[in-house]
């Protein structure tokens, strides 16, 4: 295990949870980012541990990644559904402001996806299994 790529995604997941606190807005914003920002304690650092920044597969092999894909696409659906639960206008409102908060959360949510992604790709692309 990379101890500094999981030190990193550490770090990103305690910015991303900080992020996803700001957006809720004291319960007046977009609060699904708060409750999904959770996951990103466990898939930031394990992303960051086993992929490198520029989607080299460093430890693990691909069913790591492929488990990342895969958590990704529920984790997405999930946030997708929480959004539309709690009332896409509040998304909407957050996204409206001239903050950078929730572009900022959106980046970090997605960082882990596509290095798991790109990851994937190359490793399908260099014949490694």
């Amino acid at each position: 295990m990379n101890v500094r790529g999981f030190v990193i995604g550490l770090l990103l997941a305690f910015f991303g949870h900080f992020i996803a606190l700001l957006t809720a807005g004291a319960g007046h914003g977009w609060t699904t980012p708060l409750w999904a920002s959770f996951l990103l304690w466990i898939v930031l650092p394990a992303t960051f541990a086993t992929v490198s920044p520029r989607g080299r597969q460093r430890f693990g092999g691909k069913r790591d990644v492929l488990a990342l894909v895969a958590i990704g696409i529920a984790a997405d659906a999930a946030l997708i559904w929480a959004t539309i639960r709690e009332g896409t206008q509040y998304f909407w409102a957050v996204m409206e402001t001239a903050t950078p908060f929730p572009l900022l959360w959106l980046a970090i949510w997605g960082s882990w996806q596509l290095l798991a992604l790109i990851a994937l790709t190359k490793g399908q692309s260099e014949g490694k299994s």
